[in-house]
């Protein structure tokens, strides 16, 4: 069993079990639909998440998103987390780590120069652009080439997306007045006919 509550009585003593758990609090970045069809390219807000493993036990693994209870009960960690992720924090954009074109270790390297997203990289000056060198395999002027292209090519992609959805409502609003239309014709036909007034002639 796990210790969810540091002053509670019965788990006082030599050993913390918390102490005895793999705790490890990472970052996952979640796509977000709506900005994205607003801005016309990818954008992802970052997410604090938690994995907790119980040593020996493969299938009894906690993951999930993190909330201040954890912070709390897990302080230490939560710190260390929280130091090594630095200004990522609130960063708003296409994440380096999701651009295809990156390993996992030149988006590390990307961050670790303080580019967290593909827009900051596409927008930088030629003096912080310079900086990259070939620290990630690419020539600064090349690998900012590709960001632009990425996010021009996203955008478009977007527009395609938009449109389509514009499309898809429309015939759906047609095929309802459609419906609509056969089932008024439908009633009309099936209406017994109106009995006609015969007027005796004189």
């Amino acid at each position: 069993m796990l210790a969810s509550d540091l002053n509670n009585p019965d788990y006082v003593g030599p050993t913390n079990p918390d102490s005895l758990l793999h705790v490890e609090f990472y970052t996952k970045a979640q796509h977000q639909p709506f900005d994205s069809e607003k801005e016309g390219s990818p954008i992802f807000k970052d997410r604090d998440y938690i994995k907790i493993y119980t040593p020996g036990n493969q299938l009894n693994v906690i993951d999930r998103l993190a909330i201040e209870d954890d912070k709390k009960r897990f302080p230490l960690h939560w710190a260390r987390y929280k130091e090594m992720r630095g200004d990522a924090e609130n960063v708003v954009g296409t994440p380096v780590a999701e651009w295809p074109i990156l390993t996992r270790a030149q988006a590390e390297t990307l961050r670790h120069m303080k580019f967290f997203t593909v827009e900051q990289i596409a927008g930088a000056s030629d003096a912080a652009i310079n900086d990259i060198g070939m620290k990630v395999g690419y020539s600064a002027a090349d690998l900012q080439k590709k960001a632009r292209h990425f996010l021009m090519a996203a955008k478009g992609a977007a527009e395609q997306e938009r449109q389509a959805k514009e499309l898809e409502k429309r015939d759906e609003q047609i095929a309802a007045m459609q419906k609509q239309l056969a089932e008024l014709t439908a009633a009309v036909s099936s209406a017994p006919p109106k009995e006609t007034l015969h007027v005796p002639k004189k």
